[in-house]
């Protein structure tokens, strides 16, 4: 439900701060600052970046040291967020990202992921922090033999198509 009267300001900042923190784990991500990648997550966040890529991993720490063996293959990384949508709820808040993310090896060779962040976030005094996240995929290219959480996608139909034909 859209905020109405006096929520509609503090609503803004809070959707403004939560599109913030996104961009900002995008780019300490994108530099490699592991410290300013973990400080974006809660203490006990619980994170699941897919079965081929660590699982699902528990606590700050874990998360951190998890990207900080991930990341240390590539040279350079760009991680470009699209559209975020947010549900305020309380002091916590759901927030679904787009990222199309570019990694280039060490040998030169490039992989391409359209990935889909699927966060639950909390408020707390250091701001908005991420508490849970799952990350699912829309692209791969590249990254062979891993295995990913693949973003769920409704098989067309005639319901949902009208007056289009099924070629």
């Amino acid at each position: 439900m859209a905020p109405v009267g006096d929520d509609v300001v503090p609503a803004l900042v809070h959707r403004e701060q939560i599109r913030e923190l996104i961009g900002r784990y995008c780019e300490r991500l994108d530099e490699y600052d592991i410290a300013g990648v973990a400080a974006t997550f809660t203490p006990d966040a619980v994170a699941d970046y897919g079965p081929g890529r660590g699982g699902v991993l528990e606590g700050r720490e874990a998360i951190a040291a998890r990207i900080a063996t991930g990341q240390a293959v590539f040279a350079r990384t760009h991680h470009q967020v699209g559209q975020i949508s947010i549900e305020l709820i309380g002091d916590a808040a759901s927030a679904t990202s787009t990222v199309l993310a570019w990694h280039e090896r060490h040998d030169g060779t490039r992989d391409l992921l359209g990935l889909r962040y699927v966060d639950r976030l909390e408020s707390t005094v250091e701001g908005w922090r991420i508490h849970r996240r799952r990350v699912e995929v829309t692209i791969v290219d590249g990254f062979e033999g891993v295995d990913w959480h693949h973003v769920a996608r409704r098989p067309p139909s005639s319901d949902q198509s009208p007056g289009v034909s099924q070629a």
